[in-house]
């Protein structure tokens, strides 16, 4: 009879005579109150030295190459991002690989991570970082405060990044923005970011837009929600910039621009190639909601101006 075993390095094989350690992932439990929260670790997986931290970045300290280490994000974590190239200042980095940051909780008791000065920002630079049930607040704590534009909080330059069952903020007041929320590079291959809730208020306008990608082949996003201003009519929310991308993979999503007289909310351009289907462009004019003649094939997706019927969007 085999008997299973949990640590915070993995699981265990436990056979007569002798004991197999699989190479699989370990785990390890974060939460900002300390050793408050380990009350809240499930039965069977107690916390312990090696196995539980107060940061993500400290977390991230004793992860490895390759080994799919698991970082779990208790409910109730709060965590600052105050400095420039979070993550890739850790002392491991660029060794740590293969990681997957998961939250625990559900709506405002989800980890939540707070981008605090002009230059603060996260830059995923490994490869196979996944962020899954995360709130960020890209463009300061979701409150009235001091003025302050957040230039660039997130940056994608590895292959195979996630962000999943995310909420993100990128603005609530006209002077608590972003330059740009998420900036992919060339690099920033198989980049998936599905089942997100993107918003901003239509004061909050982004110096210049919430996702832009280049290049970014591969790319994924399914069933999300982005619903904010770009920084123009022709500049939405959603921005390919210098270098198309190839094989995207667009689907069952919502854009919309909010800015006063939008025409597009999507701003794609030629040579890129993929498919977009089933999604759904929101403008405040007259526009086809995705840039024309893009090479995406656009199939089932409507575009509508605020309270009026969709049309057929074209790619």
């Amino acid at each position: 009879m085999i008997q299973n075993s949990m640590k915070a390095d993995g699981a265990y094989e436990i056979f007569p005579g002798f004991v197999l350690a699989p190479t699989g992932g370990k785990v390890i439990y974060v939460h900002s109150s300390g050793a408050a929260a380990l009350d809240q670790l499930p039965q069977g997986m107690p916390g312990n030295p090696d196995g539980f931290f107060q940061s993500v970045q400290a977390a991230l300290n004793t992860c490895r190459l390759g080994r799919g280490d698991r970082i779990v994000c208790l409910q109730g974590h709060v965590e600052s991002i105050s400095t420039a190239n979070f993550m890739a200042a850790i002392g491991t980095t660029p060794t740590c690989s293969d990681v997957e940051i998961t939250g625990v909780g559900n709506g405002s008791n989800r980890p939540t991570f707070t981008w605090t000065t002009a230059t603060s920002s996260l830059l995923i630079n490994t490869p196979n970082i996944k962020f899954r049930n995360m709130r960020f607040f890209l463009a300061g704590a979701h409150a009235a405060g001091s003025a302050l534009t957040v230039a660039a909080p997130i940056t994608i330059t590895a292959d195979g990044v996630e962000i999943t069952d995310c909420e993100i903020a990128y603005g609530f007041q006209a002077n608590r923005i972003v330059g740009i929320g998420i900036t992919t590079t060339a690099a920033a291959t198989r980049f998936a970011f599905d089942r997100n809730d993107v918003y901003a208020e239509t004061l909050a306008v982004p110096t210049t837009t919430f996702l832009r990608l280049t290049g970014t082949d591969f790319f994924r996003m399914d069933s999300t929600r982005i619903v904010g201003p770009g920084s123009t009519t022709a500049i939405g929310p959603v921005q390919q910039l210098t270098t198309a991308m190839l094989k995207a993979n667009i689907k069952n999503s919502i854009i919309q621009n909010t800015l006063a007289a939008s025409t597009i909310s999507f701003t794609a351009i030629a040579g890129s190639t993929g498919s977009v289907d089933k999604c759904a462009f929101g403008v405040l004019a007259a526009g086809n909601g995705i840039t024309a003649a893009s090479g995406l094939q656009v199939t089932a997706s409507y575009v509508a101006v605020a309270g009026a019927a969709g049309t057929l969007a074209t790619g």
